[in-house]
């Protein structure tokens, strides 16, 4: 009989763990005893960071290491282009609301964890919050669909035919979410520092317009935690789908989210950057934020 599936883990079992485990290294692979133990450091970790938890990162990393998983994905080197026109965030909402009606509700939790059951939609930083957590919905899974919403946008020829509009929006989806922490105000708007190694193009190199972001907790203030699309554009950066909250978490808690979804890349054959995987798992990692600040206390 198999083995339960592992918390965090891309195998169903750990005996399935093992086998891909001999299959890749071969003579070179870890024995049955080596190999559990540092799956067992590895999903001890993660099961961390799901709970909010600040993980042991050098044990995480070693263990990777000793199972020759790829954990911490590389930057893309590849030139970003500016966009000229970008959509608003309404519009991502919009896109959510027509493929997956129910992701209102599903969104909250799967962004803001448990903060969603404190929103009050009477307070403008709430509502913003429920208005930047349904567009970043756009980019996740759903319970019985095939596609996110947004690839279901992507595909749905009937419904974007309009090749300028298709641009519009495509500049906001190419455009990865990221960690910032907000470092003051000028010129209408804040200046940001990255929280993670980026390609120096995603990084603006003045103020942001932040009037649309939406905070569950707290204010903007310098300090704070921005997640939010960043896009280049040929004036400036612009904000798009942005949530703050009150306090930066720990590097180790916003690396181990990295390494969290990027297992799933190691295991899945595809060698995807750093970019890719905030693309992909962006929700995942603001509701890491979310719960690790609700856990920690404020």
């Amino acid at each position: 009989m198999k083995s339960a599936p592992l918390l965090g883990l891309p195998w169903s079992s750990l005996e399935e763990a093992r086998e891909d485990h001999a299959g890749w290294f071969g003579p070179h692979a870890l024995d049955q005893a080596s190999h559990d133990r540092s799956l067992a450091e590895v999903s001890a970790a993660l099961e961390s960071v799901e709970r909010g938890v600040v993980p042991d990162l050098p044990t995480l990393r070693a263990a990777t290491a000793r199972l020759g998983l790829r954990a911490a994905p590389p930057v893309s080197a590849q030139v970003v282009t500016r966009a000229v026109d970008v959509a608003a965030t309404d519009e991502l909402v919009r896109v959510t609301l027509d493929y997956e009606p129910d992701a209102g509700e599903l969104a909250l939790e799967a962004v803001l964890g448990p903060w969603a059951p404190r929103l009050d939609l009477r307070k403008p930083l709430h509502r913003r919050a429920w208005i930047a957590a349904v567009a970043v919905a756009a980019f996740a899974d759903h319970p019985g669909t095939d596609h996110p919403p947004m690839r279901s946008w992507v595909l749905d020829r009937k419904r974007n035919r309009l090749d300028a509009y298709r641009q519009r929006m495509l500049a906001m989806s190419n455009t990865p979410p990221a960690p910032w922490r907000l470092v003051a105000q000028a010129g209408g708007g804040w200046t940001v520092a990255p929280l993670l190694p980026m390609h120096a193009d995603w990084v603006p190199s003045g103020p942001v317009d932040l009037s649309e972001a939406g905070a569950v907790d707290g204010e903007l203030a310098p300090g704070a935690l921005l997640w939010a699309r960043l896009v280049p554009t040929t004036t400036g950066h612009v904000a798009r789908a942005a949530l703050v909250l009150p306090r930066v978490p720990p590097r180790e808690l916003l690396m181990g989210s990295i390494v969290q979804v990027g297992l799933a890349s190691s295991t899945s054959g595809r060698a995807l950057k750093l970019e890719d995987l905030l693309r992909l798992c962006g929700h995942r990692l603001i509701r890491s934020s979310h719960v690790w600040h609700a856990v920690s206390g404020t």
